[in-house]
């Protein structure tokens, strides 16, 4: 009957829907992680630079 057709359908849908949250919220995290990986990499990048900078003034005192 179409009662049970629309009840079917619906239930897929909801399945559906359920289906999209669950993968909404892995996105959401896996973002979250890369956020916090790119963050780590930035102030890694950042003190590397500075030891450079800090290397190469020291080496300058050895040049003549």
């Amino acid at each position: 009957s179409i009662n049970t057709q629309v009840a079917t359908a619906s239930e897929e849908q909801k399945q559906v829907t359920a289906d999209i949250n669950n993968n909404l919220t892995n996105i959401y995290e896996l973002v979250s992680q890369n956020v916090t990986g790119i963050t780590q990499s930035a102030a890694a990048a950042q003190e590397l630079s500075g030891l450079a900078e800090n290397q190469q003034q020291q080496l300058r005192q050895f040049q003549v």
